[in-house]
This record gives C-alpha cells, sequence and structure tokens, in this order.
C-alpha cells in the first residue's frame, strides 16, 4: 500500500546523546554518576558492533567539548558570549577549577568521536559545544548563536556536512530556528506529544508526577505508539522535527522483572510504525549503558534483531536524522 505521503515503509530512528560529564555537570555530584561515564569506552564500541551487524543507521549528537585534547585546550576556544543561565550551576564554564579534579578521559574523547564517525551509516551530530540549554532562564539568542558555531568548529572534523541538532532535554526554542538555520542545523528531535514527556499539556510544577507517568509508560502504554507520518516533520519554521517516540530506559535491577515489558512495549511501537508506513524514533544516552552494560546489549540486540524481521516482512528501513532530513526534502 502507498501511502498519500508518498512513503510506503516504515522508519527506525535511532539518536544517542553522547556528553560524557558535559551533561552531568548540573547534578549534584556528579562524581556518583562516574562508573556510568566511564563505561561509555566499553558501551560504545558494543554499540557500534552491533550496529554495523544489522545494518542500523542512527545519529550521535555530540556535545562539541568533548572534542578537545585536554582542559587546556577547552579553556583556549571558549566562544565570545557565555550563556549567563539564572541558575549558574547550568553553564559547564562555571565548574572551571572543578573540572580539574576530574580524569581527562570523563571530559574529553575525540578518539571516540573518531571511531563512531568511521563506522559505516553512523552520523555526527551537535549537541551543542556546551550542553546548551536553551529554553533556560538567563541565557540569550547570541549566546546561542556563539555556542553552535563553536560546536560547528569542533566537529566538522568528524563530519563536514554538520546538518542535525540533538538538544540538551530536547529544549527546542522556536524563536532559535533561524540561528539553527544559519548553522545548517536543519534537523533535530523534538520531544512525544504526550505532556508528561514535555509536549502540549505538560503539568506545570509537578515533576514528580511527570517522572511517575514516564516510568510507567516506559512498561505499560499509556501515551499510545507515538509514531508518526512522515508529513508532519516538517515544522512551522522549515526544520524538520524527527521527534521522539521512545527512551529506551537502562537495564535496571530493581526492575529486571519489567524488562521483558519494556521490550515488548518498544516492539508493539515499531510493529505498529512498520505495518502503517510511519516514524518510530527511539533514543538514550550512551552513559546508560556504562553500567550493566551486558543486560543493555543484550536488550538492544533483541531490538535490532527484531527490526531486521520487520525489515523482512514490511519493508521497514533504518534512518539516522539527516538521512530521514535529506528524504522528506
Amino acid at each position: 500500500m502507498i501511502r498519500n505521503d508518498g512513503f510506503d515503509f516504515g522508519t527506525l530512528v535511532i539518536s544517542l546523546d553522547f556528553e560524557l560529564m558535559w551533561g552531568i555537570l548540573d547534578w549534584q555530584d556528579p562524581l556518583s554518576y562516574e562508573e556510568n561515564v566511564r563505561g561509555v569506552y566499553r558501551a560504545i564500541p558494543e554499540i557500534l558492533s552491533l550496529f554495523h551487524k544489522h545494518g542500523i543507521h542512527a545519529t550521535w549528537g555530540t556535545v562539541g567539548m568533548i572534542a578537545c585534547r585536554d582542559y587546556a585546550q577547552w579553556k583556549e576556544g571558549f566562544p565570545s558570549v557565555l550563556p549567563e543561565y539564572e541558575k549558574e550551576k547550568l553553564s559547564p564554564y562555571h565548574h572551571g577549577s572543578e573540572l580539574q579534579r576530574f580524569d581527562a578521559s570523563l571530559l574529553f574523547a575525540p578518539d571516540l568521536i573518531s571511531r563512531i564517525a568511521s563506522t559505516e551509516h553512523q552520523e555526527i551530530a551537535s549537541h551543542t559545544y556546551s550542553h546548551y540549554y536553551c529554553r533556560e532562564a538567563g541565557q540569550t539568542k547570541e549566546a546561542y548563536s556563539q555556542d553552535l558555531k563553536c560546536g560547528r568548529n569542533a566537529l566538522t572534523a568528524y563530519n563536514p556536512e554538520l546538518r542535525s541538532l540533538i538538544l540538551p532535554r530536547n529544549q527546542s526554542n522556536p524563536d532559535y530556528a533561524e540561528i539553527q538555520k544559519e548553522n545548517g542545523l536543519i534537523n533535530y528531535r523534538g520531544t512525544e506529544r504526550a505532556g508528561f514527556w514535555g509536549g502540549p499539556g505538560i503539568i506545570k510544577g509537578k515533576r514528580t508526577l511527570n517522572r511517575a507517568l514516564r516510568l510507567v509508560d516506559s512498561y505499560i502504554s499509556l501515551s499510545g505508539h507515538n509514531c508518526y507520518p512522515y508529513q508532519e516533520i516538517k515544522d512551522a519554521n522549515g526544520l524538520n522535527n524527527i521527534r521522539s517516540s521512545r527512551f529506551l530506559r537502562p537495564y535496571s535491577k530493581r526492575f529486571s522483572f519489567l524488562e521483558p515489558l519494556k521490550i515488548h512495549r518498544i516492539k508493539r511501537q515499531m510493529k505498529y510504525a512498520a505495518k502503517n508506513h510511519k516514524v518510530f524514533h527511539m533514543w538514550w544516552h550512551p552513559h546508560n549503558f556504562g553500567v550493566n552494560t551486558e543486560e543493555n546489549i543484550r536488550n538492544l540486540t533483541e531490538i535490532v534483531e527484531y527490526f531486521e524481521n520487520l525489515k523482512r516482512e514490511y519493508g521497514m528501513r533504518s534512518l539516522n536524522l539527516s538521512e530521514l532530513g535529506e528524504m522528506i526534502k
């Protein structure tokens, strides 16, 4: 069946937020998460090997600061305008002296970026330069623009045609669309439609409730399949909003008895996308696999093997953000 949008296949999109410690610094005690971040050096090669084996195309949103060789180069590369968040701890530039207590491998990994970039069908994308929060109070358009430019300069050695942007916390800001276009970043990952995932109807001031609903939704369908037709990707500003369908929650020993439910939920969403020629977009962080790596890789293996079944039966495809954005253009 050919649908009226012209596409007769479903698409699996996978994106990962590669951030090392840069996405953890605003936590109360980032060192409490050190084991997860160190585990990235084992998890990423295993993920890449699995993707290569099963023909999975993926987008790796990479914090530009990771491309620095060391702390000295990081200090030399500050943008001309820094974000001045009302909550100072959100800015990595306010953690300068504190960063020196970290092992450099927790902050900088240009070799890992090279390994990802050299693996077939893997796209290096921007995760901003500084893990920038573009909807937090105090930051400005000018600071955002400078951050994206620094991110492009840091990552073009790995991807000369940088076209995709994964925004920290999926904080897209419609007022900044022109800045993204100026930097060639025409594809981005928006949030799921359900309010408790950050979409329309979010229950403001109820953070605990929203988190509880997201947890339950990972195992039992509260928000539905969250797949969408291709014609919904182009947003009002002319950017490609390839929005999320499912966060791949990492393996939990506490909830290990629920793991089959979690994987079954994902498979049902994938099958819906395959049968109805829609997009299913799954994402996570490499550091989510930094502990319990074996169990997380086993779950991911089951998912990508199921994709191969859907590919054979329904013609489902695996595309990264740029490939999908180019296809619908």
